[in-house]
């Protein structure tokens, strides 16, 4: 009987232990929703998931030079694509004020149309996107070695 209390004993004293470490584990960022999330949100959940560095100072693609295909020899080298749009060191993200369509939702539309293509003024500039959903359009660098990953979790988000 003493034996068997010990046993009971150490077998909770287990239990214990092993739902106290699997409780303090890293969780997983909840994926936000694709519809009605900021780019921050997206940003950081995709930093969670170990796709980005880091979250700070992104580059402004609206603003820089090299993301486009130029189809015009040098005129458009710079494209105002989405209402924000940030390189996070590979991850390409694209954001659209879908609820006030500003200016850039002509780019947002022609992307949906054309399998996620961003066409900017019928073509003079393109970009290629990976995946789009909700309000969101991600591509990548040449290169970025986490793009399955990446995608994976764009996918991921919700868009209810």
């Amino acid at each position: 009987m003493r034996t068997l209390r010990k046993a009971v004993c150490m077998g909770l004293a287990v239990c214990l232990l092993v739902s106290a470490f699997t409780g303090c584990g890293k969780k997983e960022a909840k994926a936000p929703n694709a519809k009605t999330g900021s780019m921050e949100d997206v940003a950081e959940y995709l930093k969670a998931g170990g796709v980005i560095e880091s979250t700070e100072n992104p580059v402004n693609i609206n603003e820089t030079e090299g993301y486009v295909i130029d189809n015009t020899g040098g005129d458009l080298a710079v494209a105002v694509l989405a209402d924000k749009a940030c390189d996070y060191n590979g991850v390409w993200l694209f954001w659209w004020d879908l609820e006030n369509q500003t200016e850039t939702y002509a780019v947002y539309d022609s992307m949906k149309a054309n399998a996620g293509v961003m066409v900017y003024m019928g073509g003079a500039a393109i970009l290629e996107t990976k995946a789009h959903k909700g309000a969101f359009a991600i591509a990548f660098a040449e290169g970025f070695e986490k793009e399955e990953k990446a995608l994976e979790l764009f996918n991921a988000m919700t868009e209810e």
